[in-house]
């Protein structure tokens, strides 16, 4: 497995000790790390708190879809894979070592990935919002949990259209921005998950980079060309619901991946874009984390994850 540095995936470049250097000297923000290429466009950290974060999202991702990496019905090895914002690279490592026949890439920000894994993986750091000049045509892209990383949907959507092969496929998994009471689809302002989502929405509005990509990947795909248009939805529970026994794992995992992650979720959108106070943040990531620990059970939370897989013609 290679780790590299690529401006545009495909073409040469540099891997020189400085090139190198640039992107492993990280942005130090509210005690927290940040990644350093392309400064300032991602606003959630790199750390090892957020890595435990990303990696408890992946594992309630893995519960809710049955153990599935996808539900794109894709070829049993597809040739060349495409893994957008991979971060810690669990979702692209466990495609990669059950699809030995596939060459999978992932690409991020950060080069926060394992230096070993399957040798039929490579993880590139670049910036999926420049233009692709890439003369691979993948058969597979994958996106998850890329909320509050893009500027322009459309075009990114438009290039994974056009650096497909025919007949290959693109999928976007992601959870809703918003959190909703079991017995109301109406949101509950005065819980503390509510007005988490909602804070971090406003705040991917002010900086142009939606918080709550999920409901509109269906028609970005359609604008962009892509048949064969299927989306996915259902709710997850939060925290342990007994009405819900056998989605206890989801629950619990989904619970504590706040829990421990809310600091970074909240230090760089509400202190620097809503301009909060620190001690108004530091109660809002306390109420959040006693809604973890302690789930009212008379106001049942649920979070919606959505998948959506098309195919280019």
């Amino acid at each position: 497995m290679e780790t590299e540095t690529d401006s545009t995936f495909g073409e040469e470049n540099s891997t020189s000790g400085s090139l190198t250097n640039s992107i492993t000297n990280y942005q130090n923000k509210h005690g927290r790390t940040y990644h350093a290429l392309d400064s300032g466009i991602y606003p959630f950290p790199n750390d090892i708190q957020e890595r435990d974060r990303l990696d408890m999202v992946h594992a309630v991702f893995n519960r809710a879809l049955e153990g599935h990496l996808h539900r794109a019905p894709i070829d049993d090895n597809p040739p060349n894979v495409l893994d957008i914002g991979t971060g810690t690279g669990i979702w692209a490592i466990e495609f990669a070592d059950s699809h030995g026949g596939s060459r999978v890439r992932g690409i991020d920000l950060s080069p926060i990935q394992p230096t070993y894994g399957p040798r039929n993986l490579e993880f590139l750091v670049d910036n999926v919002e420049k233009t692709w000049s890439d003369s691979i045509k993948y058969d597979f892209i994958h996106s998850r949990c890329m909320a509050g990383a893009i500027e322009d949907w459309q075009r990114l959507v438009n290039q994974a259209f056009d650096n497909l092969r025919e007949g290959g496929w693109v999928e976007f998994q992601e959870l809703v921005g918003c959190a909703y009471s079991k017995d109301s689809e109406n949101p509950q302002p005065n819980h503390a998950m509510f007005e988490l989502m909602e804070s971090l929405s406003k705040a991917g509005e002010i900086n142009h980079r939606t918080m709550d990509p999920g409901p509109s990947f269906t028609d970005w795909a359609g604008t962009s060309g892509f048949i064969n248009i299927e989306e996915y939805r259902t709710k997850l529970p939060f925290g342990i619901r007994p009405d819900k026994p056998d989605c206890e794992d989801i629950g619990s995992l989904l619970a504590a991946s706040f829990y421990y992650g809310v600091d970074g979720l909240t230090a760089v959108p509400l202190i620097d874009t809503l301009e909060w106070p620190a001690e108004k943040v530091c109660a809002l990531n306390d109420r959040v984390r006693r809604a973890c620990n302690s789930p009212d059970t008379r106001l049942q939370i649920e979070l919606e994850l959505i998948v959506v897989f098309a195919q280019k013609p």
